[in-house]
């Protein structure tokens, strides 16, 4: 830490140090307030899917169908056209996440714990996959209040209305609360079970007659 905060406050002739993260939470004190913060917006998903035809030669429809689950990212987008396997990653944690709604508490658990021990292994990928719980909430409150042309997830559209039905706008606001709240204690050293424990029991119920297949 000393030798980063030297060189922060030192730097070489003509050196720009930038520092990427979630939050200046997961940096120490001493080195956050020695930097300049820039908050980054997501790019619009018109732009990035006008990038991948120009630059990715995808179809319109593909375009679109990547710009919107993007959610802003226009990196994942670019992977997502020249690497099959990313859609296909991408679909499975989304099929997850329908199945982990409908399952029973001690089910939610099991998931949790799994998703704990990946947390161990692989941080961003479990920061990813709650992203992706905070977008498919989102998806269904934009259901809910008739803003269907800014859901991100178009293929699971009728799971998305199903499941909507079953909760109220409250119960969707709280769970993207809790997300977010499973996120900030994530990144200040929460134990990881214990944390994502807690986010399954904010799970509103939902019946198990929901579908979780596209």
């Amino acid at each position: 830490s000393r030798s980063l905060m030297k060189t922060l406050e030192e730097p070489g002739d003509n050196v720009l140090i930038i520092l990427v993260a979630r939050s200046t939470k997961v940096f120490p004190e001493t080195i956050a307030s020695r930097c300049q913060v820039i908050a980054l917006s997501q790019v619009p998903t018109e732009t990035i899917a006008a990038s991948l035809v120009a630059r990715e030669k995808c179809s319109n429809d593909e375009a679109i169908i990547l710009g919107r689950l993007a959610r802003g990212r226009p990196g994942w987008a670019f992977t997502a056209a020249s690497d099959p396997t990313a859609l296909s990653h991408y679909k499975q944690a989304v099929t997850r996440i329908t199945d982990v709604i409908g399952y029973r508490l001690d089910e939610k658990f099991q998931y949790a714990r799994e998703l704990a021990a990946e947390f161990r292994r692989n941080q961003t990928a479990v920061f990813d996959e709650l992203d992706l719980w905070q977008a498919w909430w989102r998806d269904i409150l934009l259901i809910k209040n008739g803003l269907r042309e800014a859901v991100v997830h178009t293929e699971w559209h009728h799971i998305l209305e199903v499941t909507g039905r079953q909760v109220q706008n409250t119960d969707v606001a709280r769970v993207i609360r809790a997300i977010g709240w499973t996120k900030n204690v994530l990144v200040e050293n929460a134990l990881p079970q214990l944390a994502l424990e807690v986010l399954m029991l904010e799970l509103p119920r939902v019946s198990g007659e929901t579908p979780t297949r596209i």
